[in-house]
This record gives structure tokens, C-alpha cells and sequence, in this order.
């Protein structure tokens, strides 16, 4: 499903690309300048990774939104990211979204103004969200929680930024 979702995302830039209800297997995606994700909702719409430890959706460009979508794996997550907001990406937005089985969630390091709202994060290995640069990041309204035979090194892991706002979060195991 790789091919053809990056076909649709290329088809469609600054515009949207839906996914209806399904499970698509894909290795790693690109979404470049002012797009929409935007899946049939985060139990409906699942984007399942074949790879152990590629960025499942690399952003970069400005105005990015990927939203009510799922993420899983078909194999141990080993390394990457299922979303991770690069260092050439601002005002890029997640939310409406489930997470399971990541090495890390969701990583950040582009330069401003990154919003990670109204998700949930289960059995990651690493980290829920890597902050690793950047500023004016919110993190708002987040679920994280590990079942007992996973131990992340953190809920949320803020290595460098010169501001990160965090809001209603939970960080139960």
C-alpha cells in the first residue's frame, strides 16, 4: 500500500488524502508541504509498518496535519518513528491517533510550533514523543500506557528545546 498512498499524498499536496476504514501495509512515507492525513478514524484506519526501524511518515514542509489514524507494526519495532516531524518541518499537527508497539511514537525536531494532541500511546520500547529540538511544541490531551512486559526509557523524552509546552497528559506505565 506504500506506492500507492505516496502516489496519493504526491497527487495531492496542499490538499487532502483520506484513508477510509482499513489496515494498509507500509514501509515509510513522505509528506512535503501543507497536506492532510486524515484517516476514517484511529481504530478504523490503520497504517501497519513492515519495517523494524524506518520512520513510518517523515514531515517536512510547513502546515502538515495527519489525523485520525492508527499505527502498528507487523514486526518488532527496533529504531524509527511512526511520525516524525524533521528538522525542515513547522506548524505540523497529529491528532485523533492510536499507537501501538513503537520504538518511539512520535519524534520532533523541526524549528517551531508542533502540535501532538489527543492520542494515545501503547507498548512503545523507547518513547511515547522524542522532543529533540526546536520550540513552541505542544503536547496536549495524551494517553500513554505500557502493558507490564514493556519498559520505555520515557512518556515523554525532551532531549533539546527552547520551549515545550505539556498540557492533560497521562503517563501511566
Amino acid at each position: 500500500d506504500t506506492v500507492a498512498i505516496q502516489a496519493a499524498i504526491n497527487a495531492n499536496t496542499g490538499g487532502e488524502v483520506y484513508l477510509p476504514p482499513g489496515t494498509y501495509k507500509v514501509s515509510s512515507l513522505l509528506m512535503v508541504g501543507n497536506t492532510r492525513l486524515n484517516g476514517a478514524g484511529m481504530y478504523c484506519a490503520t497504517l501497519k509498518t513492515t519495517s523494524p526501524d524506518a520512520d513510518v511518515i517523515t514531515v517536512i514542509g510547513a502546515g502538515n496535519h495527519v489525523s485520525n489514524l492508527g499505527f502498528d507494526s507487523f514486526v518488532a519495532r527496533t529504531g524509527g518513528s511512526y511520525v516524525n516531524f524533521s528538522g525542515g518541518s513547522s506548524g505540523g499537527r497529529i491528532y485523533d491517533f492510536l499507537m501501538e508497539r513503537a520504538y518511539t511514537g512520535i519524534s520532533v525536531s523541526g524549528p517551531v510550533a508542533h502540535y501532538i494532541q489527543h492520542g494515545q500511546l501503547r507498548n512503545f520500547t523507547n518513547c511515547g514523543v522524542l522532543v529533540g529540538g526546536g520550540q513552541d511544541h505542544y503536547l496536549q490531551y495524551l494517553t500513554m500506557n505500557n502493558e507490564p512486559n514493556f519498559h520505555p526509557g520515557a512518556g515523554i523524552w525532551v532531549q533539546s528545546t527552547g520551549n515545550t509546552n505539556i498540557s492533560d497528559c497521562d503517563i501511566i506505565n
